[in-house]
């Protein structure tokens, strides 16, 4: 069974990558997206995703006018498209995910429909802005964990998924699509009986699939909402409207770490695409190796001394034990099998950016490893952070350098970049690096060896290019080591090149990489 998902985008470079690998882990297999007209980005993010997936990228043929007639032209247009090459085809905007409650996948579910049913309608279940005033770090599906009760009259309009081979090449509107052949049931395979088309008379079916609408979001967003639709007068009482926060429904979180994961995939095809202009060092550029390592390694450990460990979702929290001393073979402490397998928690100290560590994930055979921070974006598995005092002897903290707010990590909970003061949690110490291997130090580690080598380049965009054409999927994962070494007019070409993959490396300015650890 093939699957294929239709929208419309604009201006959708914060949001389009979540919306698109969410549906991806449902199961669908082509993306037919129609670009209305975007200046921020979005089709870079596009371009980047059809290289590893089955994305259909069109344009408008204008976009300015009524967006009704442009969602029809673009509609009727797909499923012409798709006749013969999909089974189903579902329609949603990038403020509307679909959620499975019975089915792990798209096929299992559409595959539960008889050939008598050519249409199915989800229910909206329209979401709140959990009380957000500026937009969230997180995604959509992540931050805004709020929703409306069933009995909300908006939740009655349905989203389709339509079999593209019954349709009857006419028009009705968004919600619904006319059908020569099959008809309209619910996720629960009941009749649907509109109350006019594309607003049914019952109550939601929510328990087996549903849209979340994410219809306002943070008020910030809203905000854009407004200023970019000029056919609409979007006013607070608008906001307020939509802004249902009754239920709570965290469900959705748990799929952070495989949407992230897809996410991943397509930023660095993406930043590797937009740094292949790079200047290239000539071979004579070359150092030869230092007498001695111009960096250190060092482990994370939190304010309880423990360090801190990478999950299955991607997240980081505290270890229940702790790894044996700096250079020890005597192992640790009796404690949960899967604590000893967790990558943990490392930092790079490097000469030229005394102010800095970056931060990264180590598997115990001494590989990076893949994490993320609530509330931090980034997601190349290296991330800078700014070095200040703790608020206990011999501590630091560690603070983003845009926005300055600091790493936390709570007990029981995952580390969150969220904290405007540093108290107990926000807490930490640089230990040595214990063994990671058998006979093994960290110095002979393969990514410090390739750091190692990557020192050895004059700190240029030329000596940046040079280890892009060595290994670039590494030397992406440690661009913020590298980019640290770079000149501020340098650091601001880089971050130029990378366009909208830049958030996904850096959240600092070229002036904060040089800032005295105090």
């Amino acid at each position: 069974m093939k699957t294929a998902l239709v929208g419309i985008i604009r201006n959708e470079a914060d949001d389009l990558l979540p919306w698109m690998g969410w549906h991806a882990r449902l199961g669908v297999d082509t993306f037919v997206l129609f670009d209305d007209g975007s200046t921020d980005g979005t089709m870079d993010l596009l371009q980047a995703a059809a290289a590893l997936h089955d994305v259909r990228i069109y344009r408008l043929p204008w976009s300015d006018g009524p967006v009704d007639g442009r969602q029809q032209h673009a509609y009727q247009t797909a499923l012409h498209l798709l006749q013969g090459q999909c089974d189903w085809v579902g329609f949603l905007d990038s403020d509307e995910y679909l959620d499975l409650h019975r089915h792990s996948n798209l096929q299992a579910f559409l595959g539960d429909f008889s050939e008598e049913v050519g249409g199915v309608a989800i229910s909206w279940c329209l979401q709140g802005s959990n009380q957000l005033v500026l937009r969230p770090v997180q995604p959509a599906f992540h931050a805004f964990t709020r929703h409306s009760r069933p009995e909300e009259p908006i939740n009655r309009h349905v989203k389709s998924f339509v079999r593209p081979d019954c349709w009857d090449g006419g028009w009705i509107n968004p919600h619904i699509f006319p059908l020569k052949k099959g008809h309209y049931v619910t996720p629960g395979q009941q009749q649907v009986n509109w109350e006019r088309p594309g607003i049914q008379q019952a109550l939601p079916d929510w328990g087996t699939a549903r849209v979340r609408h994410y219809q306002v979001r943070s008020l910030e967003q809203f905000t854009e909402r407004a200023r970019r639709r000029a056919n609409l007068q979007l006013r607070l009482p608008d906001f307020l409207a939509g802004d249902r926060n009754e239920l709570e429904d965290r469900r959705p979180c748990a799929a952070l770490g495989p949407v992230q994961a897809w996410m991943r995939e397509v930023i660095f095809q993406g930043a590797a695409e937009a740094l292949l202009p790079l200047p290239v060092a000539e071979p004579e550029a070359w150092q030869p190796p230092a007498p001695q390592l111009p960096f250190s390694l060092t482990r994370i450990v939190a304010w309880n001394g423990h360090g801190l460990g990478v999950q299955q979702d991607g997240l980081v929290q505290l270890l229940a034990d702790t790894p044996p001393e700096s250079g020890s073979e005597t192992p640790a402490a009796p404690g949960p099998a899967v604590t000893q397998a967790l990558p943990q928690l490392y930092g790079l100290r490097m000469e030229f950016a005394p102010g800095l560590v970056f931060l990264l994930a180590c598997t115990p055979q001494g590989g990076l490893d893949d994490f993320t921070f609530l509330e931090d974006r980034r997601l190349n598995g290296v991330l800078a952070y700014g070095l200040r005092s703790g608020s206990r002897q011999n501590s630091v903290a560690l603070q983003q350098l845009h926005p300055q707010l600091f790493l936390s990590a709570p007990p029981g909970e995952a580390v969150v970049a969220d904290r405007l003061q540093v108290q107990l949690w926000e807490n930490f110490t640089l230990e040595a690096a214990p063994r990671f291997k058998k006979e093994s130090t960290w110095q002979t580690l393969p990514f410090i060896r390739f750091l190692q080598e990557g020192l050895r380049l004059p700190p240029t965009l030329a000596g940046l290019g040079a280890l892009m054409r060595k290994d670039r999927h590494l030397a992406l994962r440690l661009l913020p080591v590298f980019h640290a070494r770079l000149s501020p007019e340098e650091q601001a070409t880089l971050q130029e090149m990378l366009g909208p993959f830049r958030p996904y490396f850096f959240t600092d300015s070229p002036e904060a990489v040089k800032q005295p650890f105090r």
